[in-house]
């Protein structure tokens, strides 16, 4: 008998030397890894890599299969049509994928903010550059990303110490779940698939050079956190979180050198700040004062992501705080905090940092709640909740009282996989077009001024005239100060001539945004129409000069100049249509 104690002694030793990111798979592994718990330590023993290599393939594939059925969708209109039909021209280029650092995520002409999202834009081009603009691309490169992510969300529990019969599980519910529907199926949700992507990969570096203490695993973490930062700018909360993790004492805590950790970090960061200063600091910088306001106006946000989470029914695909419930956020938080009472210390530790972790990368979004709390926001915050979920089933799990409940681990698991795909599954069909989008969206979220916008805009697409009118006019009523709606609705003004009517919108629009194209080119039809060609023509000049591929505004303007005869001015705008793809057999001046 003392013999065999000391084998089981030696076998967690060298498990504890195997270092502090690893798990549990097999019965003896799980032995080791209880009694570890039980102990106040992580568990530290690995599952065969082949093991873990299968796991990883089948969670990839169960989220390539889920999310098939988008490689068909079409355009929604919510910013998928800005981002690729309307800037195809730039996007097909790819000698223009290394221009993408000095440029905003969407044109300055269609968007009155600037976002710096430069790899995103990146992979964007090589979408156009290799297929053009066929959809089918986007949308694979979308569920293969999300694929990706999945596996190696699979990866970064085993190495957070979680054994892999509850890392497949965790891994799993990532993969399928109703609130990340939107980043996988909507095409610029690529945001925060790519954002989850490089975070989880800084995460693994990190986890390995604190092992390993090894300057490749450095350089791994580093360049997730640069590369995450390139994807969008939430990602500068990642060193916060990482401190946090030390500061809760989630890991025991071990003498280490953190010098070039530090140094780092500090690099990235500002050398991170200065391209996106240069480039996009003036369209989104705000007033301190205004920020902070609108950050506790919104502290309700968090609890109604979390009841998103624990409750998927009714989602929305443009949910506002105001059509949200933050109930259902609640309850479970209560029960969260009950069941920390029940459970060790060490676990504790792991699901407060969880719940740190998801509250921490919803903040930067937090004063813009009350437009839109767009769920595809919590993708990267979600891996929060998995560990302070997993970290309480195994708290649970260690306790006599559950026990006898272990052989209906598996299939409850099974059962809760297979409810989440089929909930995804149907509220995928809401992206598929832009009718099925902005249709959900005003029945899901009828306060939303961007829900009630974006439907007006479909409608008159479909020439319902009527229809969209009345959506623009809610929108209005919603937020006055929205870009874009008095643009709209003075387009459906003109359209159905009533041309007073439509003027004071377009100068509405232009008074909020002057550098709408689209405003500026109506509001030249409009004065055309009224026999002003002159200031008309400023009004199409406006429009070319804001918006450089609108070629309808070049027509018109080439035209106006070859009237006059000016071939300078004609040649010019001839020349610009031309590099667009325009070609004439006879051009205007000479006929």
């Amino acid at each position: 008998m003392a013999r065999r104690a000391r084998g089981a002694r030696g076998a967690e030793a060298a498990a504890r030397a195997r270092g502090p990111g690893s798990a549990a798979g097999s019965a003896a592994s799980d032995e080791i890894a209880a009694g570890r718990a039980a102990a106040g330590g992580p568990t530290t023993v690995r599952p065969p890599g082949g093991r873990v290599a299968l796991w990883a393939l089948a969670i990839a594939l169960l989220a390539g299969g889920l999310y098939a059925r988008s490689y068909h969708f079409d355009y929604t209109y919510l910013d998928d049509n800005l981002l690729i039909s309307d800037d195809l021209p730039y996007l097909s280029d790819l000698g223009h994928l290394p221009r993408v650092f000095g440029r905003t995520f969407f044109c300055p002409q269609v968007s009155g903010e600037k976002y710096y999202w430069s790899l995103v834009t990146g992979s964007l081009v090589i979408n156009a550059a290799m297929f053009g603009g066929r959809l089918t691309s986007y949308h694979a490169t979308n569920v293969l990303l999300h694929a990706l992510v999945s596996a190696l969300c699979l990866l970064l529990l085993l190495r957070f110490g979680f054994a892999l019969r509850l890392a497949v599980p965790g891994a799993a519910v990532f993969a399928v779940h109703p609130v990340l529907v939107g980043a996988v199926v909507w095409i610029p949700g690529r945001v925060y698939l790519m954002l989850g992507l490089f975070t989880i990969i800084a995460l693994l570096g990190w986890l390995a050079w604190l092992e390993r203490r090894r300057p490749l695993w450095l350089v791994v973490h580093l360049g997730g956190l640069a590369g995450a930062l390139l994807c969008q700018e939430a990602a500068i909360v990642l060193p916060a979180a990482l401190v946090l993790h030390d500061w809760l004492g989630v890991r025991p805590a071990r003498p280490r050198r953190l010098g070039p950790l530090w140094v780092g970090w500090a690099a990235v960061l500002v050398g991170w700040f200065v391209l996106w200063q240069s480039v996009a600091l003036s369209g989104t910088q705000k007033q301190a004062g205004a920020y902070l306001q609108a950050f506790f106006a919104h502290a309700a946000a968090p609890l109604v992501y979390l009841g998103k989470v624990v409750w998927p029914r009714s989602l929305s695909v443009l949910p506002i705080l105001r059509d949200s419930q933050w109930l259902p956020g609640l309850v479970a938080l209560l029960l969260v905090l009950v069941a920390l009472w029940l459970v060790r210390p060490s676990e504790r530790r792991w699901v407060v940092w969880g719940l740190a972790w998801f509250v921490i990368w919803i903040a930067p979004s937090l004063p813009v709640a009350d437009f839109i709390i767009i769920e595809s926001r919590i993708y990267v915050s979600f891996l929060g909740l998995l560990v302070a979920g997993l970290a309480l089933v195994r708290g649970l799990g260690q306790r006599r009282l559950p026990q006898r409940w272990g052989p209906a681990f598996a299939p409850t698991a099974v059962l809760l996989v297979g409810l989440l795909a089929w909930l995804s599954w149907d509220l995928s069909a809401a992206y598929r077009d832009r009718d099925a989008l902005t249709a959900q969206a005003v029945r899901t979220s009828p306060h939303s001024a961007l829900a009630q916008g974006n439907r007006g805009m479909v409608l008159t697409l479909a020439d319902d005239l009527v229809g969209a009118e009345r959506h623009f006019r809610a929108a209005i009523a919603l937020a006055p100060r929205l870009p874009l709606i008095r643009g709209n609705l003075g387009a459906v003004l003109l359209r159905r001539d009533r041309l007073d009517e439509a003027q004071r919108y377009l100068y509405g629009e232009l008074s909020l945004n002057p550098g709408n194209a689209q405003a500026h080119y109506n509001l030249a039809l409009l004065l055309q129409r009224r026999g002003q060609a002159e200031r008309a023509v400023e009004h199409f000049e406006l429009a070319a000069d804001f918006n450089p591929s609108d070629v309808a505004a070049l027509g018109e303007l080439l035209k106006y100049y070859a009237a006059r005869g000016d071939a300078v001015r004609a040649e010019r705008y001839l020349r610009q249509m031309q590099a667009l793809g325009v070609h004439f057999f006879q051009p205007p001046a000479e006929r």
